[in-house]
């Protein structure tokens, strides 16, 4: 069996700050090379690992243009729930069942249901769901929407699990997640899990991100890496806000680590840091850090 694996869609009409292209068709040409591409590679399934749609109320007219563009191609999809997915948390009267209904070839799974082809099990964790357990004797794959890191994605990153304790403690034959915007993949003997990372470069961070599909053979466990194609960031993005933003972030580096070789400067240091940050109107995030830096 071939396996067409995508990441996260965030699926959205409402183009992000600091794009400066046609966001809505840019998802959509995405998407549909998405398919286009699973339907040239023969794949059996399409496995997308929730955060379909950016939000739980989508537009309806964008809502329509994805369930034409479903319909229209045929390929048979496979997803869960992601926190962009649900209302209030809950699943009813979203975006994501209303697709699930509207498109025969969609398949919205949620632990502990388990889709069954004859030679693999597809078992299914949404966000804040369960883990079930593989099934015995039959290839099991693992769709999840949790945050599954191969690396931190910053320093101080808490409620994540590492890629590879994962893999060891969950003897899944392939494990898609989603979640994590940044692409990965990593091996256990003939085990896989594999991070596509996010569909589109949704803000300036993500500048440099390069997204990825990948085709999977369950048959050879063999594995293929396409990327998805984008246009340079000039393009698409505001590049004086990237300039400016990085320009920013380094300053701030710099910044967090004197104060972090400087903490003994006393209580007027303290209270100057704090006075400064409340009138210039430093957002509480950042004089949280810096309080734990100088609690440190």
């Amino acid at each position: 069996m071939k396996l067409f694996l995508a990441g996260d869609l965030h699926g959205t009409d409402k183009a992000p700050e600091n794009r400066t292209d046609n966001y809505e068709e840019s998802w959509m040409t995405k998407f549909t090379w998405m398919l286009d591409t699973s339907i040239s590679e023969k794949c059996d399934l399409f496995l997308q690992p929730a955060d379909f749609f950016d939000g739980p109320n989508t537009s309806y007219s964008f809502f329509e243009r994805v369930v034409r563009t479903i319909n229209k191609s045929g390929v048979k999809i496979l997803t869960t729930y992601g926190q962009h997915d649900l209302r209030y948390r809950t699943k009813s009267n979203c975006s994501l069942t209303a697709l699930s209904a509207s498109c025969p070839n969609l398949f919205l799974g949620s632990y502990p249901n388990i889709y069954k082809t004859p030679d693999t099990f597809f078992h299914f964790s949404g966000w804040e769901e369960p883990l079930p357990k593989p099934s015995l004797k039959i290839f099991n794959v693992l769709i999840t929407h949790r945050m599954i890191v191969h690396t931190k994605l910053w320093e101080d990153q808490e409620d994540f699990e590492y890629a590879d304790n994962f893999l060891e403690k969950h003897r899944f034959d392939l494990v898609v997640s989603g979640d994590n915007h940044q692409s990965f993949i990593v091996k256990n003997g003939n085990r896989y899990l594999i991070n596509c990372g996010s569909m589109m470069r949704s803000n300036i961070k993500q500048v440099d991100h390069k997204p990825m599909v990948y085709i999977f053979d369950t048959k050879e466990r063999r594995l293929k890496t396409i990327p998805v194609p984008i246009f340079p960031p000039e393009k698409v993005f505001k590049m004086e806000e990237v300039a400016k933003t990085k320009e920013h972030n380094e300053k701030l580096e710099s910044f967090i680590e004197g104060l972090s070789q400087h903490k003994d400067m006393g209580l007027s240091f303290t209270d100057n840091l704090f006075s400064y940050m409340k009138k210039n109107n430093i957002e509480e995030p950042i004089q949280d850090l810096f309080r734990r830096l100088l609690r440190s």
